[in-house]
């Protein structure tokens, strides 16, 4: 079973309450943390404090996986979060070094 599987909960009969049980999966509620830390990371007034929220919550998702699967709560919404904010993360990590090194006077064209 792949963490993109729904499961067979839905075709029990149960009703969305299966649904709605994915949302505080461990794992989904780390992915949850991740997105405070990014934000808290991009109000950060310091590099320092940026790089601390940020490898705080690159660490928390390498565990996210790990953690779904040992307590076998994979799910289609857990999948698309850590991959949604997987994106989020990498684009502010790139958004920061391309103003850092911008500001720095490098060799980057100002026309970029």
């Amino acid at each position: 079973k792949s963490r993109h599987d729904i499961g067979s909960a839905g075709k029990s009969g149960e009703g969305l309450g299966w649904m709605f049980k994915e949302f505080f999966y461990p794992a989904n509620i780390i992915d949850y943390v991740r997105v405070v830390l990014l934000i808290m990371a991009v109000r950060a007034n310091t590099g320092f404090d940026f790089a601390f929220y940020y490898s705080i919550s690159y660490l928390l998702d390498i565990l996210d996986g790990p953690i779904a699967r040992v307590l076998s709560q994979e799910s289609k919404l857990g999948y698309y979060l850590d991959m949604i904010i997987d994106r989020i993360s990498t684009c502010i990590c790139l958004y920061y070094a391309t103003v850092a090194v911008r500001r720095d006077g490098s060799c980057v064209s100002p026309f970029m």
